[in-house]
């Protein structure tokens, strides 16, 4: 495709690598808003192996369970006697969450046979609502 002087170099960089510019905004505009999903989907079920109409129901996705801290072992004693006085944590203190968005668990239940399983890779969003 023939460019004009006119045009800016941002425009003819889009017409080169149109394809590439336009995923990584779409990319990162998609994470910043609202994506809606629908309530039903028609997808293929792996129990009765064909397309088959899907409910979405849309789950939370938890963090792992915490252990409880025994008192009498040897990191806790230890650590207790490093972090006791005058001096600061041993241990660097983080404030600040690494992410700030959760991945959206979606899972499928046929219609059909009424057996239900969690999407392979759930996608990471801000916003998810059931249009």
């Amino acid at each position: 495709m023939k460019t004009t002087p006119n045009q800016s170099l941002a425009s003819r960089s889009r017409i080169k690598f149109g394809c590439a510019l336009k995923t990584c905004w779409f990319s990162w505009f998609h994470s910043l808003t609202l994506m809606k999903i629908p309530k039903q989907a028609n997808k293929y079920c792996p129990y009765c192996r064909k397309h088959t109409m899907h409910k979405i129901i849309l789950e939370k996705v938890h963090s792992r369970p915490k252990t409880k801290k025994r008192a009498l072992k040897w990191g806790v004693r230890h650590y207790a006697k490093i972090s006791s006085g005058y001096v600061g944590s041993p241990r660097p203190i983080i404030h600040d969450k690494a992410k700030t968005t959760r991945k959206a668990n979606m899972r499928f239940e046929c219609a059909v046979c009424k057996k239900s399983y969690f999407k392979q890779r759930p996608i990471r969003l801000k916003k998810v609502e059931q249009a």
